[in-house]
């Protein structure tokens, strides 16, 4: 599915890559310039660049541009360093955007604290009879399955992404 195993798509929400190439940094930095557009916060037009984002010298802060919505899309940040033999080194990481990682840290964390409040209630429960019975097994099934999804969901969604803008940044750069 879209040139990417059932392994990397389950794989944690977050790249590191390490790119190299022949080319020297001021050719790399033009390549990205002809590739990479301000951000902006409205499209009319469907003519845009590949990448939207900031660059500077030695390095860059992009997002892919898309047509549609994805809230796992990812942020290239790279740093570009010159080789000794040289050409261009890039260190690149791809990672979520922050608002989107809280969020689902909150979607995941409220059923881990309904599962341990449940889980200290049922050891409670032996010391005093007064104390509820803990967890029935659909609620736990439920808990678990809502983190599972919740993890399922950010990993393929990045995923899925992340592997597009890495083919996009190997052609831009020519590296082979």
């Amino acid at each position: 599915m879209f040139g990417i195993s059932i392994r990397e798509l389950l794989a944690f929400p977050f790249r590191r890559l390490s790119l190299e190439t022949s080319l020297p940094v001021a050719e790399v930095l033009k390549r990205m310039q002809d590739a990479v557009e301000p951000r902006r916060l409205w499209r009319i037009s469907g003519l845009h660049r590949d990448f939207e984002g900031v660059l500077s010298m030695t390095g860059f802060k992009i997002c892919r541009v898309i047509n549609y919505r994805n809230s796992f899309l990812p942020i290239v940040v790279g740093k570009m360093l010159p080789r000794l033999q040289g050409g261009t080194r890039i260190e690149v990481q791809m990672r979520m955007q922050w608002i989107v990682t809280a969020f689902m840290l909150l979607w995941a964390g409220f059923p881990v604290l309904l599962l341990t409040t449940a889980l200290l209630h049922i050891d409670i429960g032996i010391l005093d009879s007064r104390a509820p019975q803990g967890l029935r097994p659909h609620q736990f099934a439920a808990a678990i399955a809502m983190v599972v999804f919740g993890y399922v969901l950010c990993a393929v969604a990045f995923n899925i992404e992340a592997k597009r803008a890495q083919v996009l940044l190997l052609k831009i750069l020519d590296v082979r």
